[in-house]
């Protein structure tokens, strides 16, 4: 069966207490969130990939289920370590809300884990190449790549960078988000 349209995602986490150069700040994450559930919806996604990290990937599973769009949550490493690294080490109430999109994506069949050990920093390169490989690779009649981002490559360990590089190079349309607030 053919579906519409699909999608990976990937994007900044919330920025740690003093970061000097913000990338994504806390107070930014309502706004981020309406901007990825109007792309959701303009581009009629009828599903969505991506990893559960604070932030962008968070604020999308939470449109995903607020507009009853499946959604495939790929972890490089069993949940509970992907939580304490990726989830509960910023600011926010972002351990709760993993737990829900983790349990939704449970109760789907719709959770991969790579088993990578977190101290692997490869397994996030893997777990980004294989979002953008099940986007890639699905029947689906139009395919993107959503990136939630400052705008601005970092220079090392730069996973949304890598992600758009890489669905870009599949021929997937890449859409960016920005997690700045660029009008001041």
């Amino acid at each position: 069966m053919t579906i519409a349209a699909i999608a990976c995602l990937a994007g900044r986490r919330i920025d740690p207490v003093g970061r000097e150069t913000p990338s994504f700040p806390l107070h930014r994450a309502p706004a981020v969130g309406e901007a990825i559930a109007a792309a959701l919806m303009e581009r009629k996604i009828a599903r969505l990939v991506c990893a559960a990290a604070c932030g962008a990937d968070i604020l999308a599973l939470e449109a995903c289920e607020a507009l009853a769009i499946p959604a495939t949550i790929i972890l490089p490493f069993p949940v509970a370590e992907f939580r304490e690294v990726s989830v509960t080490d910023r600011p926010g109430d972002w351990g709760p809300r993993f737990d829900k999109v983790i349990a939704r994506a449970r109760a789907q069949s719709d959770l991969i884990e790579l088993g990578y050990e977190r101290t692997d920093q490869e397994g996030f390169l893997e777990a980004n190449h294989e979002i953008v490989s099940r986007v890639s690779g699905a029947n689906a009649r139009e395919k993107f790549a959503i990136v939630v981002w400052n705008g601005t490559a970092r220079a090392e360990d730069d996973f949304t960078a890598d992600l758009a590089e890489h669905a870009g190079a599949e021929g997937l349309k890449v859409i960016e988000i920005l997690t700045m607030d660029h009008t001041r």
